[in-house]
Parts: structure tokens; C-alpha cells; sequence
């Protein structure tokens, strides 16, 4: 499992920080399922007690967390096969980073996106923000504002709702701030600051791999909770229509009628039965009771997909 953080957060946020309850975060739970991860943070900031390049691209970033998978797999002799993990931003890179682990000869095993957009243009209007930079030069992600509203602000409110359900601490403010939070670089950003909504680079969707996406069904949450499932549909709609098109359209003859029959029904379960809803906001995984459901819908979710890339494969050369 390789788990890819969003915007202004470290790994931290999936397996926990010092003096945290580790049931609280999904890697003691996908641990208990006896799945290994791997987490990966863009080194940035005073803490890491180094020289850092605010000026890290995608492309960079991508290759940088392959390298990182490749070389787990090899020190642990583990399988060439990951499942990709990432929440928020972390859908960003996912072209980028499908093609570094398929030049390793890495075989992406499942994607989930975790509260993760797809990579399709928005409207202007579900989306204004008013991005600043820190002192170091990094996108400052707390310190924005979202329709006016600081980020932090509305993290900050989750994170007390979850501990509201469990009647404890998950995550004080100040450990959220001192282990968790972090400037992020503005090239890792589609569009840059200005959070273009048409990116300059048009993403080959027919490159992705097939989408089970967990979604939160928090209002908090809206534009994820609202929009996620549709748009991975489509996205794992465009990688089945390339696949066709290389099969069949483009040399014009047609399916024989019950592979026809079979690959609409498939397409059918891709509308609906490829991702799971978990109750929550942006960090639906957070707290004891999110952590563990969250652990449970990827075991469940990657052996539905691998049954699904199998029936497809066996419709579609090459799937």
C-alpha cells in the first residue's frame, strides 16, 4: 500500500505522530489485515533539518515516490504489485506517477482515491480560494482561505467532531500543527496558486488505472462527497472506451453479441459498484472508528477490483 498525502500534510496524518493512539490512524488497521505500507512526504520545511527545492514538480515527485516503492519492494522481496493510496492532492500526481512504476515494471494492483479529485475541469464556481506562501516560498495550505473561510479553520472543526464521537483527543491543535502540518511546493499543484480549472496539462485519462474510489458522505466535505463517484466513473469509463477503440473500433468490426452483452454489463457494475462511502469529512480516516473502516473498505475494495480488470481483460486485449 502506498499512501500519497495531500496538500499542507505529512504521512503523519495516516499513521500517526509521537505520543498518538495508533488505532486512531489506517495503518494499524490495514497492519491488522496484514497489509504493509508505505507512506511518502515531500521533505520540506525546517523540521527535516535540511536544504530543500520549493520548485518540485509532479514529474519529480512522481518519480521520487516510485523510486521509494521500488526500493521497499526490493529490500523486503516483496512482489512487483502496489495499490496506490492518495488522499486530497495526492490524486494529482497519479498520471505521473502510473508512468515511473510502469517503466520499473511495477504492476498497480489497485488505485483508491481518498477523498481525491479526478483529474477533469471543474466550475469556477464550486471552487474560490485565495492562496498565500509562507515565509520559505511553499504553498502555505492551512493559511488559505476557501469562499473566505481559512483552511485550518475548517480542519481544525473536523478534527474536534471526530473527537466529539469518540470523547477523546485524536489530535490537539498544537500536535496537529508541530507533526502533522507542512508548506507544500507549488509545482506538486495543478495550475499553480492560481488552482487553475483548466490545466495546461491535458492528463491522458486512458493511461489511469481503474478508479475504486472511498468517498466521504460528509456535508463538511461537499465538493469530494458530491462529486468523487461520478467523476472516477468517468474517468474509468475513458479507460475502458481507449481500450475498446484500440480492440475494435478503430479496426472497425465489431464484438460477437455476447461479449458485447458482457462488457455493457460490466460497465454497468463500473457505474456503481467499484467504490465504497465512508460517514466523515475530508479526514473520514482519522479516529478509531474511521481508521478501521476505511482499513476494512480497501481489503474489500482491491479484491472487487482485481475482479473487475479481470473480466475486462478477458473482453479487452491488453486491459
Amino acid at each position: 500500500m502506498v499512501f500519497i498525502p495531500g496538500g499542507g500534510h505529512l504521512a503523519r496524518v495516516f499513521y500517526g505522530y509521537p505520543g498518538g493512539i495508533s488505532e486512531d490512524f489506517v495503518d494499524h488497521w490495514l497492519a491488522e489485515a496484514g497489509f504493509g505500507m508505505l507512506t511518502v512526504s515531500v521533505p520540506v520545511g525546517p523540521r527535516f533539518g535540511q536544504a530543500f527545492e520549493t520548485g518540485l514538480t509532479r514529474p519529480d515527485w512522481a518519480e521520487a515516490i516510485a523510486t521509494c516503492a521500488e526500493e521497499a519492494i526490493e529490500a523486503d522481496g516483496q512482489s512487483r504489485s502496489v495499490v496506490i493510496l492518495p488522499w486530497s492532492l495526492g490524486g494529482s500526481i497519479v498520471g505521473h506517477l502510473v508512468d515511473s512504476l510502469c517503466r520499473r515494471n511495477i504492476d498497480i494492483a489497485g488505485f483508491m482515491p481518498l477523498s481525491a479529485s479526478s483529474p477533469l475541469p471543474r466550475s469556477p464556481r464550486s471552487y474560490r480560494s485565495e492562496e498565500r506562501l509562507d515565509a520559505d516560498g511553499l504553498w502555505d495550505v492551512a493559511g488559505s482561505r476557501l469562499f473566505g473561510v481559512e483552511r485550518l479553520r475548517t480542519w481544525q472543526a473536523e478534527i474536534r467532531s471526530i473527537e466529539a464521537e469518540l470523547g477523546r483527543t485524536v489530535l490537539s491543535p498544537d500536535d496537529y500543527e508541530r507533526h502533522i502540518l507542512t508548506g507544500t511546493p507549488i509545482g506538486i499543484v495543478p495550475g499553480g496558486l492560481a488552482r487553475s480549472f483548466h490545466p495546461t496539462e491535458e492528463p491522458d485519462l486512458s493511461v489511469f488505472p481503474f478508479a475504486t474510489p472511498i468517498v466521504p458522505t460528509g456535508e463538511q466535505d461537499y465538493r469530494h462527497a458530491i462529486g468523487d463517484a461520478a467523476s472516477w466513473a468517468y474517468v474509468n469509463a475513458q479507460i475502458v472506451l481507449a481500450r475498446y477503440v484500440d480492440a475494435f473500433g478503430r479496426h472497425g468490426r465489431p464484438m460477437d453479441g455476447p461479449a458485447w452483452a458482457a462488457l455493457t454489463a460490466v460497465m454497468a457494475d463500473l457505474q456503481t459498484g467499484t467504490g465504497a462511502r465512508i460517514a466523515g469529512g475530508h479526514f473520514f480516516f482519522l479516529g478509531a472508528r474511521g481508521a478501521r473502516e476505511t482499513a476494512g473498505a480497501i481489503a474489500d475494495l482491491l479484491p472487487r477490483g482485481l475482479a473487475l480488470r479481470a473480466r475486462l481483460a478477458r473482453l479487452l486485449p491488453e486491459l
